[in-house]
Parts: C-alpha cells; sequence; structure tokens
C-alpha cells in the first residue's frame, strides 16, 4: 500500500514540474557513414533559456560543422524528429512530428554545410486546399516517406490523402508523380 502511495505521488510530482523526455533524432548517421546529425542544446543569449539545435558534424573527427536552431517545443512529449537520408548523402530529409501535425525540411548538405532547399510545389489540384481557412487543420501534414534514388523522394500527405513523387534538379524541386487515395 505504501508503495504504490508513493508511486502514484512520484508520478503526480513529475507530472506537475513538466519532466519531458529528451529530444532525440533517429537515423541520424549517413549512409557513407561520413556525417551524423545530433540534437544538442545552447543558451539563448537574450532569455538564457536552453534552444534545441540540430548538429550536423563529421563522424570521423566528430567536429561540429554546421548547426540550425530547431523551433520545437520540448515540453511536448509527442514531438519526434527523424532523418532520412539519401542514398549517396547528399541531401537529408528531416522529418518533424508533434502530436498529430507533420512537416518537414530537406537540406542539402554541400560543402559540408546544412543548405535548407525551397518550399515544395504543391499540385494544382491541392493550392486551393492548402490556402484555405480548411487547411489548418490540426491534423496531418507533409512527411518524407523515402528515397527512391539519391535525388527523387515520396511524400505522404495525411491531410489531403497524397502520395507526391518529387526530383530534386539544380536545388530545385521538380513534381513527378501525384497519387491522389480515394476516400
Amino acid at each position: 500500500m505504501l508503495k504504490s502511495t508513493l508511486l502514484i505521488f512520484l508520478t503526480c510530482i513529475v507530472a506537475r514540474i513538466g519532466v519531458t523526455a529528451p529530444l532525440t533524432l533517429s537515423n541520424a548517421t549517413s549512409p557513407d557513414k561520413k556525417y551524423e546529425l545530433i540534437i544538442t542544446h545552447s543558451q539563448d543569449k537574450a532569455t538564457l533559456e536552453l534552444m534545441p539545435q540540430m548538429v550536423l558534424r563529421n563522424v570521423k573527427t566528430g567536429k561540429a560543422i554546421a548547426s540550425l536552431s530547431l523551433e520545437i517545443d520540448e515540453s511536448d512529449d509527442r514531438k519526434s524528429i527523424a532523418a532520412l537520408w539519401s542514398p549517396n548523402s547528399r541531401y537529408v530529409a528531416v522529418n518533424h512530428h508533434l502530436g498529430q501535425l507533420y512537416s518537414f525540411t530537406i537540406y542539402d548538405i554541400k560543402d559540408g554545410k546544412l543548405h535548407p532547399l525551397p518550399e515544395l510545389p504543391t499540385p494544382k489540384k491541392l493550392q486551393k486546399k492548402y490556402f484555405t481557412p480548411e487547411s489548418t487543420k490540426s491534423r496531418g501534414g507533409q512527411q518524407v516517406q523515402r528515397w527512391l534514388d539519391s535525388t527523387t523522394f515520396l511524400v505522404a500527405d495525411t491531410m489531403y490523402y497524397v502520395d507526391i513523387t518529387y526530383h530534386i534538379a539544380k536545388r530545385k524541386f521538380e513534381m513527378v508523380d501525384v497519387k491522389y487515395e480515394k476516400q
């Protein structure tokens, strides 16, 4: 009885003070084993808060090559970040997941730096849906599912039940194929 009461008491304290799981990144090492993405923290000079950063580092030396600030609410346990590397390790798609919301960014690893690529083109049939009040649903979004080759990848849009294949050419995206799921 005392043991279960103590366990309930400790659970309530942990829930009240907001202890959350640390932010981690899955599939972090590039296929060529040259690069690794890690999550670190740096102190914001203005607020003195610890802010999460995604760091690209050289696996062999362990040296940080580039870093980007992540705008993620770390107090929310429903968050996750996953990296999907292109087979040639030139590009990395970073999927962000928070609750039932999905998004991603693709980075070009050129000259050992993280260069975010521009926004993806939206299929014409969906353009009206994406820019209306209904498009601000609190569920779904786009995530990279897999790389089909070193410059072509498949995106699943769970908000509109669409699979879109994109190709990267000269650091820009071209839509290759769009498949609408029947609802």
